[in-house]
């Protein structure tokens, strides 16, 4: 399924940065997916193998990194962000490289470095808000005319912002933007999940607000939110998110807040803790408590996961209410949610399929609806609803 490049006259797709997308010629080659070896990098090259597109994972461990590809039917080579050469080398014979190596919030730009230098198409699965706005800053800087860059190919800020645009297309105005994940805590990243939830907690940081910015500390303000079935109320907290700074040009004026709930409530309770001590260093220390106690109950909860998003505002001088859920229900599922739109630009891009070019928006490369089809091609379950709120 393809679609021709967003409309350059839609400022919701604009490429970040505000330059114009521009067009070049359709291209076709290789995908290499760094880190692989890792949960969601073995996916994203599965999922782009999938689409008859030949891939090369990367990792550190030449003996297991050997023994995945034989699995997948792909090729290997060793890389390590430490040794920028084996970078450098990996990406020989490739048009588009897709960054499955976290944790993303400190990482060093080498990968994309490389490729803006070779002309490399670039993505990357990275829901970190920082990192985000480092890439943005470095490829802007750059300002590349005939690759492609596109941070935050994942649940978030990718499906995310998705939902959010497709319940702006239904409304005449956004007055409030809620996203809530709800992670199962038997999911296979489900330690992962946790960490990095906590690298927010009792920090500080800016959210959209209807008058403006205010600064909110990490899971605070608790709230308590249904998922519907199977997953039912859950009480979530605010955690940071690319998407404070993605929305805006597509929501205008309205409150966005992105919120996250574990499945055990031990554990949230647990995360909440972590915020209160105003010093910093006694947080990491709690942090990394919490993070140990969440491994010994890994065998509780179930493997399902959420991510749920409410838009409220007005259309013909009525209330509405739109709410985007994707449902992974089972434990293989939650996975490849995250990995499935990187592995599906990553294809189009090795393709010719898609064309736009520049810095682009994670939720500008593709309709909606598209991204919603290709979730459910691979089990996940898509609801999308629209009400009058009484």
């Amino acid at each position: 399924m393809t679609e021709d490049p967003p409309p350059e006259t839609d400022p919701r797709l604009q490429p970040i940065g505000g330059r114009s997308a521009q067009v070049a010629t359709a291209t076709r080659g290789r995908v290499v997916v760094f880190g692989g070896t890792g949960v969601f990098g073995q996916l994203a090259a599965q999922l782009t193998r999938e689409q008859g597109v030949p891939v090369t994972i990367t990792g550190r461990d030449a003996r297991r990194g050997e023994r995945i590809a034989r699995r997948l039917g792909v090729e290997f080579r060793t890389a390590s962000l430490r040794e920028p050469d084996s970078i450098d080398a990996a990406l020989d014979g490739a048009v588009v490289a897709v960054n499955c190596i976290g944790p993303f919030q400190e990482q060093p730009l080498i990968i994309l470095g490389h490729c803006l230098a070779r002309g490399v198409h670039y993505a990357d699965i990275s829901d970190s808000r920082e990192h985000a706005r480092r890439v943005r800053e470095l490829a802007i800087a750059a300002q590349p005319d005939q690759i492609t860059v596109m941070p935050g190919l994942s649940t978030v800020p990718c499906i995310s912002g998705c939902l959010v645009r497709w319940a702006a297309a239904r409304l005449d105005r956004i007055d409030r933007v809620l996203i809530a994940l709800a992670p199962g805590n038997r999911n296979p990243r489900g330690a992962a999940t946790i960490a990095s939830l906590l690298t927010s907690a009792g920090d500080h940081f800016t959210v959209p607000a209807a008058d403006g910015w205010r600064e909110v500390a990490g899971w605070t303000e608790p709230e308590r939110v249904d998922f519907g079935k199977p997953m039912g109320p859950r009480i979530v907290r605010l955690v940071d998110s690319p998407d404070y700074d993605l929305l805006p040009p597509v929501v205008g004026a309205a409150a966005v807040e992105f919120k996250a709930g574990l499945e055990l409530r031990l554990l949230n309770a647990g995360v909440a803790s972590c915020a209160r001590p105003r010093d910093s260093e006694r947080r990491r220390r709690l942090a990394r408590v919490a993070r140990l106690l969440s491994l010994p109950l890994y065998p509780f909860g179930t493997p399902r996961g959420c991510l749920l998003v409410i838009v409220t505002g007005r259309r013909d001088g009525r209330t509405m209410e739109v709410r985007g859920r994707v449902l992974a229900s089972s434990r293989p599922l939650g996975p490849v949610v995250v990995a499935t739109p990187a592995a599906v630009a990553a294809a189009r891009l090795a393709t010719g399929a898609l064309t736009v070019r520049g810095l682009v928006s994670p939720f500008g490369w593709c309709e909606p609806d598209a991204l919603f089809d290709e979730l459910r091609n691979r089990g996940a379950q898509v609801d999308l609803t629209v009400s009058q709120v009484t």
